[in-house]
Protein backbone atom coordinates (compact mmCIF):
# COMPACT_ATOMS: atom_id res chain seq x y z
CA UNK A 1 0.00 0.00 0.00
CA UNK A 2 1.03 3.04 -0.83
CA UNK A 3 1.59 5.96 1.65
CA UNK A 4 0.64 9.44 0.37
CA UNK A 5 2.04 11.46 3.37
CA UNK A 6 5.41 9.55 3.26
CA UNK A 7 4.69 8.15 7.07
CA UNK A 8 5.73 5.08 8.93
CA UNK A 9 5.38 4.00 12.21
CA UNK A 10 8.34 4.05 14.78
CA UNK A 11 9.12 1.82 17.88
CA UNK A 12 10.79 3.58 21.06
CA UNK A 13 13.57 1.94 21.95
CA UNK A 14 16.19 2.32 24.87
CA UNK A 15 19.41 1.91 23.23
CA UNK A 16 21.66 -0.39 25.82
CA UNK A 17 24.66 -0.97 24.55
CA UNK A 18 27.43 -1.41 21.20
CA UNK A 19 27.14 -4.19 19.04
CA UNK A 20 29.97 -6.60 17.78
CA UNK A 21 29.79 -4.15 14.71
CA UNK A 22 30.82 -0.40 15.81
CA UNK A 23 27.73 0.48 13.98
CA UNK A 24 25.26 -1.27 15.87
CA UNK A 25 23.41 -0.71 18.60
CA UNK A 26 21.86 -3.58 21.43
CA UNK A 27 18.58 -2.22 21.74
CA UNK A 28 15.88 -2.57 24.55
CA UNK A 29 12.34 -2.75 23.56
CA UNK A 30 9.25 -3.04 26.14
CA UNK A 31 6.87 -5.70 24.97
CA UNK A 32 3.13 -5.30 25.87
CA UNK A 33 3.25 -7.43 29.08
CA UNK A 34 5.35 -4.98 30.58
CA UNK A 35 8.99 -6.69 29.90
CA UNK A 36 11.36 -5.86 28.10
CA UNK A 37 13.29 -7.76 24.97
CA UNK A 38 16.64 -6.89 23.57
CA UNK A 39 17.48 -6.70 19.28
CA UNK A 40 19.92 -5.20 17.16
CA UNK A 41 19.49 -1.72 15.16
CA UNK A 42 22.14 -0.23 12.80
CA UNK A 43 22.51 3.52 14.66
CA UNK A 44 21.65 4.22 11.10
CA UNK A 45 18.38 2.86 12.13
CA UNK A 46 17.85 4.72 15.32
CA UNK A 47 16.24 8.02 14.94
CA UNK A 48 15.53 9.99 18.36
CA UNK A 49 15.10 7.34 20.53
CA UNK A 50 12.75 4.75 18.24
CA UNK A 51 13.29 2.72 14.70
CA UNK A 52 11.75 2.99 11.52
CA UNK A 53 9.20 -0.48 11.67
CA UNK A 54 6.80 0.62 8.66
CA UNK A 55 3.49 -0.35 9.29
CA UNK A 56 1.75 -2.28 12.33
CA UNK A 57 0.67 -5.95 11.99
CA UNK A 58 -2.32 -6.75 13.62
CA UNK A 59 -3.73 -5.31 16.81
CA UNK A 60 -5.93 -7.41 19.75
CA UNK A 61 -8.76 -6.72 22.06
CA UNK A 62 -6.68 -5.18 24.79
CA UNK A 63 -5.63 -2.71 22.68
CA UNK A 64 -1.40 -4.32 22.12
CA UNK A 65 -0.30 -4.27 18.57
CA UNK A 66 1.90 -6.53 16.69
CA UNK A 67 4.85 -5.37 15.08
CA UNK A 68 7.39 -6.83 12.69
CA UNK A 69 11.13 -5.68 13.92
CA UNK A 70 14.11 -5.13 11.53
CA UNK A 71 16.18 -7.89 13.41
CA UNK A 72 15.21 -10.71 15.27
CA UNK A 73 14.87 -10.19 18.92
CA UNK A 74 17.58 -11.98 21.40
CA UNK A 75 14.91 -14.94 21.93
CA UNK A 76 14.80 -15.16 17.73
CA UNK A 77 11.08 -13.54 17.26
CA UNK A 78 10.86 -11.02 14.81
CA UNK A 79 7.79 -10.15 15.38
CA UNK A 80 6.27 -8.65 19.36
CA UNK A 81 3.37 -7.13 20.86
CA UNK A 82 3.88 -3.88 21.96
CA UNK A 83 1.77 -1.16 23.94
CA UNK A 84 -0.03 1.77 21.58
CA UNK A 85 2.29 4.27 23.21
CA UNK A 86 5.19 2.76 22.38
CA UNK A 87 4.48 3.57 18.55
CA UNK A 88 5.36 6.95 16.68
CA UNK A 89 4.42 8.25 13.45
CA UNK A 90 6.93 10.31 11.53
CA UNK A 91 8.03 11.78 8.23
CA UNK A 92 9.91 8.71 6.70
CA UNK A 93 13.51 10.14 6.31
CA UNK A 94 15.21 8.97 3.00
Amino acid sequence: MINPQNETTYLRIREVGVGVHPDERIIGIEIAGGAEVESIAWTSGISDGAIDIGWPVADREDGAILVELPHETSYGAWRIWVKPDQLLRRQRHH
